[in-house]
C-alpha cells in the first residue's frame, strides 16, 4: 500500500499544488515555534529564541521547496507540465501537429508490423508443453555443400542406442497425399512418424493410441502413406 499512499500524494500535489506549500509551509511554522519554546527555556529572551530558531532552520523559502521536492508531484508533475507544453505548442501550429500525428502513426504502424512478424517468428512459444525442452536436430555435411541434413532410419536407430541426454527421440518426414470423401477430393500436408514424436511433443492422437517401439520391428503391421488417394 506504500506505492498507493505515494501515487495518492502525488496526484494532489499535482492537482492541489497551494495546499501542499500552505501544510509544508505550517509545519515548518510549528517545528520554528516549538525550537523557539525550547531556546526560550535554556534562558534567551523571546526575540533571541526565535531568531536562533530561525536561523537554525536556515532561509524559509528554500525549506519550502526542499519540503515540496519530497511531498510534490515530483515526475508526475514534470510529466504533466510536458505535456501542456507540448499541446499549446502544437495547438499553435497546426500544420506540424498535422506533420507529427502522420509521422507517428506511420511509425507506431510499422513498429507494431514488425513486432508482429518477429513474435509470430521468433518469439510465440511453440504450442506444446514445455515447448523450450524441444529440440530439433540436424546433421552437416560442410564438404558436400549441406549445411542441414536429415537422419535415416539406420541413423536414428544408432542415435537411440546411444542416447543418453534426452527423454525421447524420434524422427518424420513431411508428405503430401490426397484426402477423398464421397464428393470431392483434397490435397493435404501430411508426415510420416516415428515412435517418439508423440512423446516429445507431450500430445497424444485425437483418435486412436500412438506408436509403440513394437511397431518399428520388421513384419509389424503398419500403415504407410504414399501418393496414392486415403
Amino acid at each position: 500500500m506504500e506505492w498507493f499512499n505515494i501515487l495518492r500524494a502525488r496526484l494532489r500535489a499535482l492537482f492541489k499544488r497551494e495546499n501542499v506549500l500552505r501544510d509544508i509551509d505550517e509545519e515548518l511554522r510549528i517545528h520554528v515555534e516549538m525550537e523557539t519554546e525550547t531556546n526560550i527555556e535554556r534562558g534567551m529572551p523571546l526575540e533571541q529564541a526565535r531568531s536562533a530558531a530561525l536561523k537554525s532552520f536556515g532561509n524559509p523559502s528554500r525549506n519550502t521547496e526542499l519540503g515540496y521536492d519530497i511531498r510534490g508531484g515530483g515526475w508526475l508533475e514534470s510529466c504533466w507540465q510536458d505535456l501542456r507544453y507540448g499541446a499549446r505548442t502544437l495547438l499553435k501550429n497546426p500544420g506540424f501537429t498535422l506533420i507529427a500525428i502522420v509521422t507517428l502513426s506511420l511509425g507506431i504502424g510499422a513498429n507494431t508490423a514488425i513486432f508482429s512478424v518477429l513474435y509470430g517468428v521468433l518469439l510465440k512459444p511453440l504450442p506444446y508443453p514445455e515447448p523450450n525442452l524441444i529440440v530439433r536436430a540436424w546433421q552437416a555435411a560442410p564438404a558436400s555443400g549441406f549445411a542441414r541434413l536429415g537422419f535415416s532410419e539406420a541413423q536414428l536407430v544408432r542415435l537411440r542406442a546411444g542416447n543418453q541426454s534426452f527423454q525421447e527421440l524420434g524422427g518424420y518426414t513431411r508428405r503430401s497425399a490426397n484426402l477423398t470423401d464421397r464428393n470431392e477430393t483434397q490435397r493435404i500436408a501430411v508426415a510420416l512418424v516415428t515412435t517418439g514424436v508423440f512423446e516429445s511433443l507431450g500430445v497424444r492422437p485425437s483418435l486412436g493410441r500412438g506408436f509403440k517401439l513394437e511397431d518399428e520391428s520388421p513384419g509389424s503391421q503398419r500403415e504407410e502413406f504414399t501418393d496414392g488417394q486415403h
